[in-house]
């Protein structure tokens, strides 16, 4: 199951509903492009998401979120850095490559743990380094953090 479903299909009155709340006291609901080849953690993210107004969408590989990517238009990718095929590092570079990608703040939820992985996921790019399992408070105050700095640059959605 994707929360919401792909292809541009409405998460539903519940979370429209949610994310109205959100702009109602002067914060938009950001789109998040949540990326992990795990998909009970991915799903679990995209709820955490909706529950919290933003507009969450799944990509179980990273090759999967590229395509994506520019569709979507992410404010926020959350971002598994292991997986098969194309990994996290790979995903983020050539999110920063692209026009569309260069102000998207990546945000790592990963196992990955060794001091060199926090250098190598500073240099592809990625902004914030959470590790698993994801802490949901603080990814929440993390986000809740973002919407007020990119602030200005959110779309009406």
């Amino acid at each position: 199951m994707r929360a919401p479903p792909a292809g541009g299909r409405s998460a539903g009155p519940a979370i429209e509903k949610r994310s109205r709340r959100l702009h109602h006291r002067g914060m938009k609901p950001l789109r998040v492009l949540v990326v992990d080849d795990d998909r009970d953690t991915a799903e679990m993210l995209a709820v955490a998401l909706q529950s919290w107004g933003h507009i969450p969408q799944v990509a179980y590989d990273g090759a999967e979120a590229l395509m994506m990517a520019p569709k979507l238009l992410p404010h926020v990718v959350l971002l598994d850095l292991a997986m098969p095929g194309l990994d996290g590092m790979d995903v983020a570079t050539r999110f920063r490559a692209q026009e569309w990608g260069v102000d998207t703040k990546i945000i790592a939820v990963t196992g990955l743990r060794r001091a060199e992985d926090l250098k190598l996921a500073e240099s592809a790019g990625i902004d914030f380094y959470l590790l698993k399992p994801a802490d949901l408070k603080e990814l929440q105050t993390l986000l809740t953090k973002l919407q007020g700095s990119i602030g200005q640059g959110l779309e009406q959605t």
